[in-house]
């Protein structure tokens, strides 16, 4: 046997595995790693040495986000303005987790903790979330006008993929 393409193997094993919906991804995921450890480890194995750095990159902007979004719960029970009150007299500990949130700060993805950020970072970090919000408004508006048509039928059943993809471009500016 030749050189194997576990990429394109993973790939086809992913598809194979995904064609009938609804699946939860993280049972699919299971289910491949388990078949895999009996049925051709090598796959697994070859598959896992070419992504492991995506894996890790992966892993870390997890971390990063989650991190960011148990702050942001945990702080949403303090007055914003008392805790910024306490660090100006001194007081960091309430506000170490504000400090130590890590953002990408540029197009190459570099990330900072927030208290090493100038206003080029902040201004960086704000745009990439009013860029986010006006696309997700723009996603949000878009599967709105798709329950309206759709009333009580499948999205399959009222449109094809021309149709879709021209309703997306509408409302996004991309397909």
């Amino acid at each position: 046997m030749g050189i194997r393409d576990w990429v394109r193997e993973m790939d086809q094993l992913i598809e194979r595995k995904t064609q009938e919906t609804p699946y939860q991804s993280r049972v699919v995921a299971q289910d491949i790693v388990a078949e895999l450890l009996v049925e051709d480890p090598d796959l697994l194995h070859g598959w896992l040495e070419i992504r492991a750095a995506d894996l890790i990159h992966d892993a870390i902007n997890y971390r990063d986000r989650s991190r960011r979004a148990t702050g942001v719960i945990e702080r949403k029970q303090q007055d914003f303005k008392q805790v910024l009150d306490e660090f100006v007299a001194g007081r960091t500990e309430p506000v170490r987790s504000f400090l130590a949130t890590m953002y990408a700060v540029d197009e190459q993805n570099n990330r900072k903790q927030l208290r090493d950020m100038d206003k080029g970072d902040l201004n960086y970090v704000a745009d990439r979330y009013a860029d986010r919000a006006k696309q997700n408004g723009f996603l949000a508006a878009y599967h709105r006008e798709l329950a309206r048509r759709v009333g009580t039928r499948t999205v399959g059943d009222v449109f094809t993929e021309e149709q879709l993809r021209a309703m997306r471009e509408q409302f996004t500016g991309s397909d």
